[in-house]
């Protein structure tokens, strides 16, 4: 399913590069260039993780996600962000605020936000539940191509606390550690009808992956997990 989705991504954002589709303004999100004061962006779309066997099993593989981004302009090169991801069992939220600056077709931009996660699911009739927040900073770098918007980002998530449960009964817990990092290589252009496509590619470094707490690892091994990510301004 993954290479699938990813083929038909692949294939729209070629064509949307070879077509005369244009934008009235420019609407990126991720890129990190300066937007104007009290303008608000927003994508809509799918973030879709591959999970290791050593998760997953025969459980689950690809964890897809509903995805939305949305960013501020508050001033002059600072920009209110947040993301919303669910997928029924796992919700996160965050905001954060980044700063940027610009020199000619670059850009590079420093942030932080606050990160919190939820999830709940019946399992063998006993209620689980798991949740968390956390601090991620981050770094991006950004440079563009004749509307065609390319950025790289990193970031390191640190736990304040997490736990994990099943009824009343706490099988995991932890705090004030760094569960991961992650590097993603984001593309954005205008695509159709004044819109913008965004496609990423983000690959996680993490010795605990909280979307996937169901899986129930406790297990602090670091391992890489690819994620794809594709998204439409709304």
């Amino acid at each position: 399913m993954a290479k699938k989705l990813l083929i038909l991504l692949c294939f729209l954002f070629f064509i949307s590069s070879r077509s005369s589709f244009s934008s009235s303004h420019e609407k990126f999100l991720h890129y990190p260039s300066d937007i104007e004061s009290n303008d608000l962006r927003y994508f809509a779309g799918l973030a879709i993780t591959n999970l290791p066997k050593s998760i997953g099993e025969d459980m689950v593989q690809q964890f897809p996600m509903i995805n939305i981004d949305l960013r501020y302009g508050i001033l002059d090169n600072v920009s209110a962000t947040s993301n919303l991801r669910t997928a029924i069992l796992t919700n996160i939220i965050s905001a954060g605020i980044t700063g940027n600056y610009d020199q000619k077709n670059t850009s590079v931009s420093l942030g932080a936000n606050f990160r919190y996660w939820y999830g709940t699911a019946i399992i063998e009739s006993a209620n689980a539940s798991a949740n968390g927040y956390m601090i991620v900073p981050s770094i991006n770098i950004g440079i563009n191509f004749d509307k065609i918007y390319y950025s790289i980002r990193t970031e390191a998530e640190f736990s304040f606390y997490q736990s994990q449960r099943v009824s009343d009964i706490v099988i995991d817990s932890s705090k004030d550690r760094i569960i991961g990092f992650s590097s993603s290589l984001n593309i954005e252009q205008p695509f159709y009808n004044d819109n913008w496509l965004h496609l990423g590619f983000k690959m996680n470094y993490t010795n605990y992956h909280y979307p996937s707490w169901i899986a129930f690892r406790t297990t602090r091994n670091w391992i890489f997990i690819p994620e794809f990510l594709f998204g439409v301004s709304i």
